[in-house]
């Protein structure tokens, strides 16, 4: 998670947030966590990068900011 947040750029509470589908700030698109161990959480770096790739081209596009 810490790593995340680090490369995302958002706090450890909007990673829940977007994840959450109950939020009104969850983004389907926002890669998925995986648990490996107990309860805690795990994101693969390849689709943490290819979500920032997408955000970027849609900001390029003229689309979300």
């Amino acid at each position: 998670m810490s790593n995340l947040v680090k490369i995302i750029c958002i706090s450890r509470s909007m990673v829940y947030e977007k994840i959450n589908p109950r939020s009104r700030y969850h983004d389907p698109r926002f890669p998925k966590p995986f648990a490996m161990e107990g309860r805690r959480k795990y994101w693969i770096l390849s689709e943490v990068h290819s979500y920032i790739a997408e955000m970027a081209a849609k900001r390029k596009a003229g689309g979300e900011k």
